[in-house]
C-alpha cells in the first residue's frame, strides 16, 4: 500500500498539519513545536511533495491517504 511520508513528534491527541502547494510538512515545524508538548503532531508530505513526491493521487485519494497515515 502507498504511504505518505509523515514526521511525528509529541504525545497526546493527534493533530495533522497539511501544507500548501509547493511546500512540505516541514513548513509547519516551528508552529508544530508549540503543540508537541500536549499533542501527537503529524507533519504530512502530501502526494507529489517532499517524501511523498512519487505519489500521484486525486483529491479524494489524497484524503484517504492522509486518513490512513494519521487516522481520523
Amino acid at each position: 500500500m502507498t504511504r505518505l511520508a509523515v514526521e511525528w513528534s509529541g504525545d497526546g491527541p493527534t493533530i495533522a498539519f497539511l501544507h500548501g502547494f509547493t511546500q512540505t510538512g516541514r513548513s509547519w515545524r516551528e508552529i508544530a513545536r508549540a503543540f508537541a508538548d500536549t499533542h501527537r503532531v503529524a507533519l504530512v508530505d502530501l502526494p507529489g511533495h517532499g517524501g511523498s513526491g512519487g505519489i500521484v493521487a486525486s483529491l479524494e485519494e489524497a484524503a484517504e491517504l492522509v486518513t490512513a497515515a494519521v487516522g481520523r
